[in-house]
């Protein structure tokens, strides 16, 4: 009898254990893995690049995930699907080929024990979404030219190409400027550029580039505007609007012609109540474009000229997994060997 309370008692003991509810402590500890068998992404590949050359691409793409598998060995909490991706026509016709790896990573999480959830209480989970990425692209300077950061869409340096206001700097990352995207605020985001020394894939546009993109965007409306009731109005508002531009820019001085345009309100009219110039402590951020004469056109289109290496993360309390990710691709990946692709 003795013998037979003490194998009940065992018993049930181990069935309150099997039954405790989870904690958060334990979602994070439990062991994650590199998941395997990730369908590439192709479905929005530069057309014009033949689909008989992609391997060539892909195995450059196999290069960088192992890169990365390298320098997050440990997935506590933490399930990461890595897939190699092209994606997306060329920054010049028929030019270098976009395409890299796009990582995710998927924390576990504990099911509040409530009502609520009454199959699931008490248990560990995988999250069905993520916010913590990292992108590896060759060629593409990905959402550093999102729409988000476009100034406007008819709004052009000469030539015709599109301007973005380029992200704050916050220190360095292995040597290299530290970029701040807002892109997916209020996500902490970082980004890096890796380019041949001394070159860069953009360039920052003048005050007086600026001003003339202003001119042209105005006298465009001009050209374009429709008869209507109150075109008179209109019309007159636009043209007053040209004339303090061309004044704006004959007024410029030599060295101010020369120096990068800083803006935080891409409309200020001259002579309004914002100044069309400013600051980065003021609020203002720098403007660019992309520089086609920085791709050489006599290289393979799938050659590396330069890499973007741009990453953001959850980093709310709950999020601590993930945070750990960050830490360990910050401290760990080997930005050499990553370098020592461009060229090729």
């Amino acid at each position: 009898m003795k013998s037979l309370t003490i194998v009940l008692g065992a018993l049930f003991a181990s069935a309150s254990l099997a039954q405790a509810p989870c904690t958060n402590e334990m979602a994070w500890k439990k062991p994650g893995s590199w998941a395997g068998g990730a369908e590439d992404d192709l479905a929005m590949a530069d057309p014009t690049y033949p689909k008989a050359e992609y391997p060539a691409a892909l195995r450059k793409a196999d290069q960088v995930i192992t890169l990365l598998k390298q320098a997050i060995p440990k997935l506590d909490g933490i399930e990461a699907q890595a897939y190699r991706s092209i994606r997306g026509p060329s920054q010049t016709k028929g030019g270098a080929l976009k395409y890299g790896v796009n990582t995710l990573f998927k924390g576990y999480y504990c099911v509040p024990d409530t009502p609520a959830y009454p199959t699931l209480r008490g248990q560990i989970q995988l999250g069905d979404e993520t916010g913590t990425w990292i992108y590896i692209r060759f060629n593409d300077l990905l959402w550093l030219t999102d729409e988000k950061v476009r100034l406007d869409r008819d709004l052009r340096a000469k030539g015709g190409g599109t301007l973005y206001f380029f992200p704050r700097q916050g220190g360095e990352w292995k040597g290299l400027p530290l970029l701040l995207p807002t892109v997916q605020a209020p996500r902490k985001t970082e980004a890096v550029i890796i380019a041949p020394e001394g070159r860069t894939p953009y360039r920052f546009i003048t005050r007086e580039e600026f001003l003339q993109a202003r001119v042209r965007q105005t006298q465009e409306k001009i050209d374009k505007l429709p008869q209507s009731r109150d075109r008179a109005s209109v019309l007159a508002t636009l043209e007053s609007e040209r004339q303090k531009l061309d004044a704006a820019v004959a007024a410029l001085s030599p060295e101010e012609r020369k120096a990068e345009a800083i803006v935080r309100n891409a409309y200020a009219v001259p002579g309004g109540r914002e100044k069309i110039f400013t600051t980065e402590e003021e609020g203002g951020r720098r403007v660019f474009t992309v520089s086609a004469r920085f791709f050489d056109p006599g290289l393979p289109r799938q050659a590396v000229q330069f890499i973007t290496v741009y990453w953001y993360w959850d980093s709310g309390p709950e999020d601590r997994a993930k945070t750990e990710i960050v830490r360990q691709f910050r401290e760990g990946f080997d930005l050499e060997a990553l370098r020592a692709m461009l060229g090729r």
